[in-house]
């Protein structure tokens, strides 16, 4: 079971790390004005100070046997951060309906674990002038029992065209030592509202 657990988790971090891929390279030239794209305006706050407003959409993936429904957060021009949400599935994902959803690991159950409700994983990235060599990673859902994070995803409405709502987590730029300890070199706290429209090219 230990090793299910690891290459579940080695997966995941594949996936979010491709999903990260595939925002940063989209085309920003355009911004969250009235032109149809989605907004965000959020506050930092902890090991970063700071507000940021961008662009917000939301899409399903598929890669191999995994699905995986994200919303994605970014400015331009320069880029100074990336946040998602993302839920990952061995089965299709429903578009997720005005509720308020958990922040942490989220991964569906596996077929034989007992079905849990829809919970999103969530990433903050902090960008120096789109220096993205040097981007730091915030985190939610590791190492939970040393430096517990997460928080909610509450969403207000929700239909094929737009997603609105707001979202507050806590989360940890973690790394590990050669022993597999768990090492935390920073906590932020990001909350914000949003409205979402798809992705496009999706």
């Amino acid at each position: 079971m230990t090793n299910i657990l690891s290459l579940q988790k080695c997966v995941s971090i594949f996936i979010i790390g491709l999903l990260f891929s595939i925002t940063a390279c989209s085309d920003n030239s355009t911004g969250p004005d009235d032109n149809g794209l989605g907004e965000v305006t959020l506050t930092v706050s902890g090991d970063i100070e700071a507000q940021r407003t961008g662009q917000a959409d939301f899409s399903e993936l598929q890669a191999s046997s995994l699905y995986t429904w994200s919303m994605d957060f970014h400015d331009f021009s320069p880029q100074t951060f990336s946040l998602s949400f993302n839920h990952i599935s061995q089965e299709e994902i429903d578009r997720p309906g005005a509720d308020t959803y958990e922040i942490g690991i989220g991964q569906a159950a596996l077929p034989w674990e007992d079905p849990r409700p829809m919970s999103f994983y969530g990433e903050y990235v902090h960008i120096v002038d789109q220096d993205f060599t040097n981007a730091t990673y915030y985190n939610t859902g590791f190492c939970e029992d040393e430096y517990p994070s997460g928080g909610t995803l509450t969403i207000s409405s929700s239909s094929s065209d737009q997603i609105t709502g707001s979202f507050q987590f806590t989360a940890h730029n973690i790394n590990f030592d050669d022993s597999g300890n768990c090492i935390n070199n920073g906590t932020i706290i990001v909350e914000g509202e949003f409205t979402a429209t798809p992705r496009i090219g999706a």
